[in-house]
């Protein structure tokens, strides 16, 4: 699925900055040689120099060329899980920054992914997730919903919880079950565009079903993370062993 043309100019810009072709203190070709170069608008230039900026690789003033101040992010992000609760939580330290929300019918090999029929109508949420405190972009995500969520879509996008609490608070449909899988993977490469990181370079995926109590997944989101950049922790207890 195509990205938003601020997402191309943001990685492409990602990228020069963290192989050092912009350094630390540089200050980054004007808005309008950007605008040139990449054959978009002075507003969609802003628009990824903002993201940037939000991420702390860049700095901006009015009036001013933008500066380099970080060659790069944190390395990793770590997400340490228990419980299903624990989910909530990490929505609140991050937020999901929509750029496109698409409704359609799938086909193979995506409707074996979502495990439905042919043809079947979901909608498409996708962004990335950027951590709630410096703004730096944690995830490249896609939620897939059934399509009969799209009345209220504004609702169960709201920052602050997870969609499927969301779902189940404003819809009354709840998550009987949540089935997890991680997969390294190849670097998709709608994922590449907006994480800054090479096509095809090694990632890491997370794909949560959200299932009702019919047995249907209502939600099936796909996370996406470059190597590296994600720990991803959980503990388990042994009920054979006494704790003192």
């Amino acid at each position: 699925m195509p990205q938003p043309r601020y997402a191309g100019v943001e990685a492409t810009l990602r990228r020069r900055i963290t192989r050092g072709t912009y350094k630390r203190g540089d200050c980054l070709p004007s808005e309008k040689h950007l605008a040139e170069e990449f054959n978009v608008s002075r507003f969609t230039v802003r628009e990824a120099l903002r993201r940037l900026n939000d991420s702390g690789l860049i700095s901006r003033q009015q009036g001013a060329r933008s500066s380099v101040t970080g060659t790069t992010q944190e390395s990793t992000y770590s997400l340490s899980v228990a419980a299903a609760e624990d989910l909530q939580q990490y929505a609140y330290d991050t937020y999901l920054d929509i750029s496109d929300i698409t409704k359609f019918q799938a086909k193979a090999p995506l409707a074996r992914f979502l495990r439905c029929r042919e043809k079947k109508e979901w909608l498409l949420v996708s962004g990335v997730r950027k951590d709630a405190s410096t703004g730096r972009v944690v995830e490249y995500t896609e939620v897939y919903l059934w399509a009969e969520f799209e009345p209220h879509i504004p609702e169960i996008t709201a920052r602050g919880l997870p969609i499927h609490r969301q779902i189940e608070d404003k819809l009354h449909l709840s998550a009987s079950n949540i089935r997890q899988e991680i997969s390294a993977i190849a670097m998709p490469e709608n994922a590449a565009s907006v994480l800054g990181c090479e096509p095809g370079s090694a990632g890491l995926e997370i794909v949560r079903r959200y299932f009702g109590t019919r047995g249907r997944a209502f939600e099936v989101a796909r996370n996406v993370h470059p190597a590296g950049a994600f720990t991803y922790a959980q503990d388990f207890q042994r009920r054979d062993v006494a704790t003192e």
